[in-house]
């Protein structure tokens, strides 16, 4: 994510967490400047705060501190599958924070989502339009904007035609 602002067009900006430098940043011909963070905030409360430097580099101005809680996020998981084999169709479980949605990746192509239950644990039947073949799946909880946050282990699965012998639905 971004921590963005405004200040005086040019003006050096320091970005706090607390104590903690996180980037600094110069301010546009508009005043608007912006941070972008190289990984997320740790999970916990955190308290952001822009100071603007002046032209010898001494505190000229402080921004109100704005204290967020981020929460941690549970990394979701696919249950074993019988054999490594999935008939196109089948469903397929796993587990992950309950009420949160999970999606379901066949290497970085989107098959769709599921959402766990109150016990923790989603079913997502694989589309009919999957091939057969080897499929290497992922669970994965993303932010609003498609950004991973979590993600399983990839499962590596011989996708097979229904019907096919020693294959469930």
């Amino acid at each position: 994510g971004d921590i963005v602002g405004i200040a005086a067009p040019g003006s050096k900006v320091q970005i706090l967490d607390g104590d903690k430098l996180l980037g600094e940043v110069i301010a546009d011909s508009n005043g608007r400047w912006s941070l972008g963070l190289p990984s997320p905030l740790s999970a916990g409360t955190h308290t952001l705060q822009s100071v603007v430097l002046d032209a010898s580099g001494k505190e000229a101005a402080r921004s109100p501190a704005v204290s967020i809680e981020v929460k941690s996020v549970e990394v979701p998981t696919i249950l074993p599958i019988a054999n490594g084999q999935l008939g196109i169709g089948s469903v397929m479980k796993g587990k992950a924070q309950p009420g949160s949605v999970v999606s379901i990746f066949d290497g970085d192509k989107l098959l769709g989502t599921a959402t766990a239950g109150a016990d923790g644990v989603w079913e997502f039947a694989l589309p009919k339009s999957l091939q057969a073949g080897v499929s290497n799946l992922r669970a994965a909880i993303l932010n609003s904007t498609g950004a991973v946050l979590s993600q399983s282990e990839v499962t590596r699965v011989q996708i097979v035609p229904l019907g096919a012998s020693g294959v469930r639905r």
